[in-house]
């Protein structure tokens, strides 16, 4: 939702038409109702992962275990859904150390494969060096998508255990609402007392090497997580690549949102809503359609 030149992107205005022969109505309004109350969970989109098999946040956390071949090697190697014969080629040469031979396999668009591909048929073995020929934008989001992926665990875990996330309650990391909805204010600390209004939102940690288990019931969730998943805090400072390294931060525990409105069209429905920076329009649409195959949806 754009402002004066200069002024910070606050959230995103979403119009969206859904094609269906169903009246989806009732469901629509459910999903917003959700919404204003602050009911539905902020996960990320599933696009945050790598949409074939999940590769981005599984080379993620190949890096912060330090594991560099398998990063590089799930980049290259790992087959995608729905690729051509010529790219499945380059990828199974890739698996054998056959660097040069793929590179010209791959696709223009696959510039990251092209890349790694290259430095490691130049430098075999150099895989800290492969990964950084990547743009750094991109190799940090793949460190990001597994932080990503392991807030989604914890949320998922907080709701399967029924806890609130529509407003915070004593022992929570929070943060005010600002004006419009769409964004908070400072982080607030677990000590400090919750003003009794609705405007205070929970919190939950997005792992880094910053991370403090604070004792909020996020926390101990995210703790347990990361027990299952066989990493800590410290995995995240990755020393042989600082600039892959992550301090963590803080995110809303519900999708924060505002403006929604739709109506029916002849052959579906019109949506228009406005989202919260970084929040994922496609985690709106799955609570309102509830795909059973998200990602096979388009999800």
């Amino acid at each position: 939702m754009g402002g004066p030149a200069g002024a910070l992107l606050t959230g995103n205005r979403f119009r969206i038409v859904v094609e269906t022969s169903e009246d989806i109505g009732a469901d629509i309004e459910e999903c917003f109702r959700a919404c204003a109350q602050r009911r539905v969970a902020n996960f990320y989109g599933y696009q945050r992962f790598g949409l074939r098999g999940g590769v981005n946040r599984r080379a993620g956390k190949a890096i912060v275990e330090k594991d560099f071949p398998r990063a590089t090697g799930l980049v290259l190697s790992e087959p995608r859904e729905g690729e051509d014969e010529r790219v499945g080629e380059a990828r199974r040469l890739c698996g054998e150390g056959r660097y040069g031979e793929a590179v010209n396999l791959f696709s223009p668009r696959q510039d990251t494969e092209r890349r790694i591909a290259h430095h490691l048929s130049q430098k075999p073995g150099d895989h800290v060096g492969a990964l950084r020929r990547i743009p750094i934008p991109i190799r940090r989001l793949l460190v990001n998508s597994y932080q990503a992926y392991l807030f989604n665990l914890t949320l998922s875990v907080a709701i399967a255990e029924g806890a609130d996330i529509s407003s915070a309650e004593p022992g929570d990391n929070w943060a005010l609402l600002k004006e419009g909805g769409l964004a908070v204010g400072r982080v607030h600390g677990v000590k400090e007392e919750v003003p009794g209004e609705e405007m205070a939102v929970p919190l939950v940690q997005i792992v880094g090497y910053a991370f403090r288990n604070y004792g909020s019931r996020f926390d101990a969730l995210l703790a347990r997580v990361m027990e299952e998943e066989r990493v800590s805090p410290a995995s995240f400072y990755v020393k042989e690549a600082e600039e892959m390294s992550s301090e963590g931060g803080f995110r809303p525990a519900p999708l924060l949102s505002s403006d929604r409105t739709f109506e029916k069209e002849e052959g579906g429905f019109v949506l228009e809503f406005s989202l919260g920076k970084g929040e994922y329009a496609t985690v709106l649409l799955r609570e309102v359609l509830k795909p059973e195959h998200p990602q096979l949806s388009g999800f």
